[in-house]
């Protein structure tokens, strides 16, 4: 073979090879290319300490600072924070003019207008006034006072539903608090741990103090815009990776204070409120299993005095009763028992916390006796006390009972005009009596959301029957509401069980009477008394 056409040869065989080399250089190099540098704006609270604030310096520091240049550093991105008011950040992310707000508490209002990222962080809110305040309690005592929140909080979601509560808003917390110490509102609600924070930088423990219990407990997440989901796969991607290297650990413990081994004083605290919930719980089961009992023997005597049909019709009425009532006790014992749980699953972090001690001190004992008062109503709705019927005078009655609420009428400021003749008797048991016309005052006195507000209670005879009217000019009912008020557990009130309308009914059957309601709507209710005249013998 000659020179030429070796070259030949050769030259034939590196052409395919340096063409397939380039090829795979060139494919690869596409592959392993790094990815553009993504730089993403953080918006968040200018005053939210100690999530996110600027501090003596101007620096910009907080929990959500740090975790959020944990997560920018591990899913490898940048991230330019923008400090500004909250309502800004809020309409700034919805508009797409920022890309993430570091730190949320996640709402069913804001699942509409934004995308949230893995939990980062369990939040809740709480009701600060000033330590000499003894008249605001609980969260239900806010009615008819002022109280400040945040512009653009979650509380005001719950607060606009509450009659005559006067809300005030405020830059951020620190103007709320500066507000509660002058007195221009009597209560703050806002972030229990930013509370605490400007509680302590302004110098104020000693005057302030937290009442009720934790507030709209929910999720903290970071916000994305609405449909943002490769900026939220990148977020999430880096909050696994912090909490499993312990990234996220370090940082939550340098704004929120270190770990510690369970104490012995915890140990015992923590078994004696387990040990007080589980036995209420279990008292109250043990109630429903012999009231579900006493239920069937009774339903067992009746029916076989009826003809079949209505045997089979009173047995199906029974068994819905009994899934309204288990379903009520249910929801009735959950509130308290997840008050409680909250408590114990946070003393390992809080204990030696003071105002956290006062909390618990006042909190765990007050829903403890919301769910003993919640077992006695049981027990007269079970099995009310036999009736012991005397001859008993309704105007001597009506004195008593009235001075005996006369601090919640005055405290209402409502006007009570009794037209009762003073020689108008009923067959009936006292202390039934009492209860009974107690609830409905109360009643009434709850439903009225009007500048003058009065309640009339007023006798009548007539065909042999006495009748006691009490009426007031309260919202009123509508068919609906009038056809479930003698329901167990049906209630339009915040608080209540729903049981005090169906004792009263069976406290009248008890006592050969019978109880007759009419209200319109946004005009008011009137609840009549039926009993028989004295001289019937059946009643007597």
């Amino acid at each position: 073979m000659s020179g030429i056409s070796k070259k030949r040869l050769i030259f034939i065989l590196i052409i395919p090879i340096i063409v397939s080399a380039t090829f795979y250089i060139y494919k690869n190099k596409s592959d392993i290319k790094q990815p553009q540098s993504v730089v993403l704006e953080v918006a968040g609270d200018i005053n939210f300490p100690p999530f996110e604030y600027l501090d003596e310096s101007h620096t910009y520091v907080g929990f959500n600072v740090d975790l959020i240049r944990a997560v920018a550093l591990r899913s490898g991105i940048e991230v330019k924070f923008t400090p500004m008011k909250w309502e800004d950040a809020c309409e700034k992310l919805k508009q797409g003019e920022v890309d993430i707000i570091e730190g949320m508490k996640r709402t069913a209002e804001r699942d509409k207008l934004y995308d949230f990222s893995e939990e980062i962080l369990t939040n809740s809110q709480s009701i600060f006034v000033l330590n000499e305040n003894n008249y605001l309690n609980k969260y239900e005592d806010l009615v008819r006072h002022t109280v400040a929140i945040q512009k653009g909080d979650v509380a005001i979601n719950n607060l606009q539903s509450m009659e005559r509560v006067k809300i005030i808003f405020t830059k951020d917390q620190e103007d709320a608090f500066k507000k509660l110490l002058s007195k221009e509102v009597d209560a703050f609600i806002g972030n229990t741990l930013t509370g605490v924070y400007y509680a302590n930088k302004l110098s104020i423990n000693n005057k302030l103090k937290i009442v009720g219990g934790p507030l709209n407990s929910t999720a903290y997440s970071i916000a994305v815009r609405k449909g943002d989901k490769a900026t939220l796969e990148l977020l999430n991607k880096g909050i696994k990776e912090i909490k499993e290297n312990g990234t996220y650990d370090m940082i939550y413990t340098k704004w929120f204070g270190q770990s510690f081994k369970y104490s012995n004083w915890y140990v015992r605290n923590t078994l004696k409120y387990s040990l007080i919930a589980m036995c209420i719980f279990l008292i109250v089961l043990f109630l429903m299993y012999m009231w579900n009992d006493k239920l069937k023997e009774e339903v067992e005597k009746k029916t076989k005095s009826l003809e079949m049909a209505n045997e089979s019709l009173r047995k199906k009425d029974r068994m819905e009763s009994l899934g309204i009532l288990m379903a009520g006790i249910a929801h009735e014992i959950r509130n308290p028992l997840t008050s409680i749980k909250t408590y114990v699953e946070l003393l390992p972090k809080k204990y030696d916390n003071p105002k956290f001690r006062e909390m618990i001190s006042k909190d765990i004992p007050y829903e403890i006796e919301r769910l003993n008062n919640l077992i006695n109503e049981l027990l007269e709705y079970s099995k009310p006390k036999k009736a012991f019927k005397e001859k008993v005078n309704i105007y001597e009655i009506i004195e008593k009972i009235l001075a005996l609420i006369a601090n919640k009428i005055q405290k209402e400021s409502v006007k009570i005009n009794i037209d009762i003749p003073k020689d108008v008797f009923v067959y009936a048991d006292k202390n039934h009596l009492k209860q009974i016309i107690i609830n409905l005052i109360l009643n009434g006195i709850e439903s009225i959301n009007k500048e003058e507000k009065s309640i009339n209670i007023s006798t009548m005879e007539s065909l042999g029957k006495t009748y006691l009217m009490i009426e007031d000019n309260g919202c009123g009912m509508d068919k609906d509401e009038l056809n479930k008020i003698y329901d167990p557990f049906y209630t339009t009130k915040a608080s209540g069980t729903g049981l005090g309308l169906f004792v009263c009914y069976q406290l009248m059957a008890e006592n050969n009477g019978k109880i007759h309601v009419s209200s319109t709507k946004d005009e008011g209710t009137s609840f009549i008394l039926e009993f028989k005249s004295l001289g019937d013998d059946k009643n007597v």
